[in-house]
């Protein structure tokens, strides 16, 4: 074999090298991002977990109960409680927009996410203690995509025996 026929032979080998090299990276990568999508999920349900945690205590479940009928019938130190409460939610909604908006969330959660958000903010107390200054805690862009988002709750109600629900979902509430 001559020399020039080597160099051809190393040619071929070389393209056949970088082809199966850019295959396997790109298969790393499809993986890595799947890895990181399915973290994703888990933190954002995480999240979810320690606010339904939270909210399975009867004392704040009663101050969160009254206070989204009209957050400044609460004493201070319940308001504090309260805005705690709506500020984790909410930034537990902003956390799955960015998520989302960043490609690490499929659009069917964030989706629920914002609809479940803008179903509180449209809460009397919520949208109090939002006006009052609870939104400033929160990005810009996410303030004005959750305030664009029309909720499809129009009102909420809470009673021992069904525990917050839409009036028009429970045909015999009185």
């Amino acid at each position: 074999m001559a020399l020039e026929q080597y160099a051809y032979l190393a040619e071929i080998i070389g393209v056949v090298v970088v082809t199966v090299s850019l295959i396997y990276l790109a298969q790393q990568v499809r993986q890595n991002s799947k890895q990181l999508e399915s973290q994703s999920y888990q933190a954002w349900a995480a999240s979810n977990l320690q606010i339904n945690m939270a909210m399975s205590d009867p004392a704040l479940s009663a101050i969160v109960a009254e206070g989204n009928l009209d957050s400044a019938n609460l004493s201070d130190k319940s308001y504090v409680a309260y805005a705690m409460t709506h500020l984790a939610i909410m930034q537990m909604a902003q956390a799955a927009d960015y998520l989302y908006r960043s490609g690490s969330l499929d659009r069917e959660l964030w989706e629920g996410e914002i609809n479940r958000a803008a179903g509180i903010l449209a809460m009397p107390g919520v949208r109090q203690w939002w006006d009052a200054g609870g939104n400033t805690q929160l990005t810009e862009r996410f303030v004005k995509q959750l305030e664009s988002t029309k909720s499809n709750i129009a009102y909420w109600t809470w009673s021992p025996e069904h525990g917050y629900f839409r009036t028009e979902d429970i045909q015999d509430y009185k």
